[in-house]
């Protein structure tokens, strides 16, 4: 965005993996960063000296000091920035470019096999709704599934422009069973 001579109101991260150091590397002193307490410290290092706000994923029998951020949602990024927005005071909430899928052979936040996790999780080929194929893996099909969730808790205050893997997911009926269908489970090294 910077590159495009935008200025973020803020940044939202949750990663645990260094490998969203980078897309901090570079920053504006005008943006507030929501950061997790578990993303890896060299993202912390990236924001020395920048307006970094802490916050907690809220989870189950895990407590932390009373004045601290704590935020619940899913297990991305993604799926907890929206209630951030709720506690701040928005009701229109547009997520962009969530499409839960990959361009065929393109990664999605950085180069697949970069972390061990990486690699076991297996990229596969899956229709939605029947459409498709959409190379995904499975922490992203559930990302979409917990997308669905939000979607229907915040009653229309959740939208999403997007392509790919969630938007034939949000297409589909609701009360559809099989929304999704394993097509081709040996994509990994595709990439």
């Amino acid at each position: 965005m910077l590159e495009q001579g935008i200025v973020p109101h803020g940044f939202f991260g949750m990663d645990p993996l260094p490998g969203l150091a980078p897309y901090v590397a570079k920053t504006d002193p005008r943006t507030l960063f929501y950061i997790c307490s578990i993303c890896d410290p060299s993202v912390f290092d990236n924001l020395s000296g920048r307006n970094v706000l802490l916050w907690h994923p809220d989870g189950e029998g895990v407590e932390y000091p009373k004045d601290q951020w704590v935020i619940g949602g899913g297990t991305t990024a993604v799926t907890r920035a929206p209630y951030l927005a709720l506690l701040q005071g928005f009701r229109d909430i547009t997520l962009f470019g969530v499409e839960s899928s990959f361009r065929r052979g393109e990664p999605y936040c950085y180069r697949y096999g970069t972390y061990e996790c990486d690699i076991a999780n297996e990229r596969m080929l899956v229709e939605a709704n029947g459409e498709g194929p959409f190379e995904t893996e499975i922490c992203l099909m559930k990302q979409v599934a917990q997308l669905h969730v939000l979607h229907q808790r915040f009653a229309g205050r959740l939208k999403f422009k997007c392509d790919g893997l969630l938007a034939a997911f949000m297409r589909a009926p609701v009360a559809d069973s099989g929304l999704f269908e394993v097509v081709d489970d040996e994509v990994a090294d595709a990439a």
